[in-house]
């Protein structure tokens, strides 16, 4: 099932992002013990809204979406995770698919997401699969001047 995710979740999204051992974390040089303040400071901004998916197992994943994106009517999936162990089972594709959903409830027609060059062989061949295309390549667009790929669907 998905939710949305309330204060109370932060640990739990916070599990999730370490344990998805996503290797841009070791590229970005970013540190497992920053995740929780992380996930802290963008959940009090407010700019990004939280899903969670969980099971009668535990929690397995969270997506955030913002809601506007600088193109008409578009939004933003701005992070997508899942616990290690449990990619590969379609968790992610129902996380996608959900907000896609939620997207299309506030009247949005496209959804865009940015991600790492390095994940062209992983997260590009995903998102490809589910419809998403890439548009534009971003130079130095992370703190460590690696490039982006920004991809997009029409829903």
């Amino acid at each position: 099932m998905i939710r949305k995710a309330t204060r109370k979740d932060i640990k739990n999204l916070a599990e999730i992002d370490i344990e998805c051992n996503d290797p841009v974390d070791k590229i970005l040089g970013l540190k497992k013990s920053h995740i929780p303040r992380s996930i802290r400071e963008r959940f009090d901004n407010g700019l990004e809204k939280f899903f969670i998916y969980y099971d009668k197992e535990g929690y397995k994943g969270y997506i955030t979406i913002i809601e506007y994106f600088p193109a008409y009517a578009s939004s933003e999936i701005r992070w997508l995770a899942v616990k290690e162990k449990y990619q590969k089972q379609g968790i992610g594709s129902k996380l996608m698919d959900f907000a896609e959903k939620y997207a299309t409830k506030m009247k949005k027609k496209k959804i865009y997401l940015y991600t790492h060059i390095s994940r062209l062989k992983t997260a590009v061949r995903f998102y490809n699969k589910i419809g998403y295309k890439e548009i534009n390549t971003f130079k130095k667009y992370y703190s460590n001047g690696d490039t982006a790929l920004l991809l997009g669907k029409t829903i």
